[in-house]
């Protein structure tokens, strides 16, 4: 029993650490995105005719506010998705092990109540997100065709 004990400790002090650098490695890489995206956005806006900043929705203050709001609705969007995303994966491995461990046959019958979750969870990300889910791709599109020449 003291075994098991320490044995799940172990695990949950290695799954922190895992989440931890998950989450460092993921803000750097971030950054990294966030950062070539506002200079392809700056690059694209300075290759525009002059006469693209005479329209009112192109005044330079629009255009800076732009820089700053669409990059980090697109780090939103995507680079926060994929680190929660490999958090949770690394969490469910290591209590797949654990669980494994402990009882390998209480863990494969819980294994069967998989499919039944993933499409709870399916469920429920459709309920949440309603008539809005084609939202992102029309954000990039409108995005990406109000920057190019």
């Amino acid at each position: 029993m003291a075994a098991r004990l320490l044995l799940l400790g172990l695990a949950g002090t290695v799954d922190a650490l895992l989440d931890f650098w998950c989450v460092y490695l993921f803000g750097g890489a971030q950054q990294k995105i966030i950062r070539g995206l506002r200079i392809d956005l700056f690059r694209t806006i300075l290759r525009q005719d002059i006469g693209f900043f005479d329209l009112e929705e192109n005044a330079s203050g629009v255009l800076a506010a732009r820089l700053a709001t669409d990059a980090a609705a697109i780090r939103g969007a995507v680079a926060d998705v994929a680190g929660v995303a490999a958090s949770n994966m690394t969490t469910m491995l290591f209590a797949f092990l654990v669980a494994f461990i402990a009882s390998w046959k209480m863990s494969l019958i819980l294994t069967a109540t998989l499919p039944l979750l993933g499409m709870a969870g399916y469920l429920q990300n459709l309920s949440i997100t309603g008539f809005g889910a084609n939202q992102d791709q029309v954000f990039v599109n409108r995005l990406v065709g109000s920057h190019v020449c």
